[in-house]
């Protein structure tokens, strides 16, 4: 039983550096624009699209992010059509 839980938590650690992995690249063209000075903040959509591409998105919010946060972990809250806008 305990090497059961051992493993799950084990896999849940692999699925979480995956990912995290992932988000490296995200995190780096946040930063490297926002530090650069060509903008003042960048906003990003997470959208499923499920017709046409020109369909209308209804927000479903908005939310401001500071790069100084964990940015990783903002990328993998994202909910879907809730513009996320980060700001240095």
């Amino acid at each position: 039983m305990a090497q059961k839980r051992d493993k799950a938590a084990s896999d849940d650690r692999g699925l979480e550096a995956r990912a995290s992995s992932g988000l490296a690249p995200w995190v780096g063209l946040i930063r490297e624009t926002l530090d650069s000075g060509i903008a003042t903040e960048l906003g990003l959509l997470l959208h499923q699209y499920r017709g046409a591409l020109d369909e209308d998105i209804p927000l479903q919010g908005a939310e401001t992010i500071r790069t100084d946060d964990a940015l990783a972990d903002a990328l993998r809250l994202m909910r879907e059509d809730v513009l996320v806008t980060f700001v240095r």
